[in-house]
């Protein structure tokens, strides 16, 4: 469909204009008997969704060899790659670009263990008032999903969007879990717009405090706050 052409050929175009070392970077975009493509190197050593799974089942990190296991125990390790992620996304806002689907499993990592963002698929500019997405359509992964996000305000989102997204994967890094318990899509959409995230020290209580303030500012339901 030539939605479907416009947002591969969106994607390619907003991640190949950002140059900074812990972004993806697009090498070429082009068509070949009418399939559209973009190259980009392999980066070897899996995602931060991988991390964290590993984290999640390798017992306090007793049977997980990862460098990303058990960061329940390695809060300064934590904070170092997600303070990383936060700058490689500021200087993707400093070019007027929006990620809007920021997520563990789109944070590569590279075999020098740096994260690496990735899938620029729901990229926005800052200033485009263009139509391509209807208004009112979720776009993103819900529970990484702003609670503007959630309401559907794709035209009105702003960087503190990306910034909710990174609060939440510093809290599960933190705790191994997510700020909001739904079952369903629908309701952990609900209980972003309705309740406050469960407090980090409940669920990990050597969290240092702040640490915690921190990711729980990201996580204000105000974009303003």
């Amino acid at each position: 469909a030539d939605s479907d052409k416009e947002r591969f050929l969106l994607e390619a175009r907003a991640a190949g204009e950002l140059d900074h070392p812990n972004i993806v970077p697009i090498y070429e975009v082009g068509e070949d008997d009418g399939q559209y493509f973009f190259s980009m190197p392999l980066v070897t050593g899996g995602s931060l969704s991988d991390w964290l799974d590993e984290q999640a089942i390798s017992d306090g990190g007793k049977s997980g060899s990862s460098l990303g296991a058990n960061f329940r125990d390695r809060q300064s390790a934590a904070a170092k790659l997600l303070q990383k992620i936060a700058k490689a996304v500021h200087y993707a806002h400093e070019q007027g670009i929006l990620h809007r689907d920021l997520k563990p499993a789109n944070i590569l990592i590279d075999h020098h263990g740096e994260p690496q963002i990735s899938d620029f698929g729901l990229a926005k500019r800052v200033a485009d008032d263009s139509h391509l997405t209807i208004s009112g359509q979720l776009l993103g992964s819900p529970a990484y999903m702003s609670p503007e996000q959630a309401q559907g305000k794709n035209h009105e989102l702003t960087p503190a969007a990306d910034v909710y997204a990174i609060g939440v994967m510093l809290y599960q890094a933190l705790t191994g879990g997510i700020p909001f318990d739904g079952d369903s899509p629908m309701k952990l959409l609900q209980e972003t717009l309705t309740k406050e995230p469960k407090p980090l020290r409940k669920c990990n209580p050597r969290i240092d405090r702040d640490l915690e303030t921190i990711t729980l500012c990201c996580l204000e339901k105000e974009p303003g706050d």
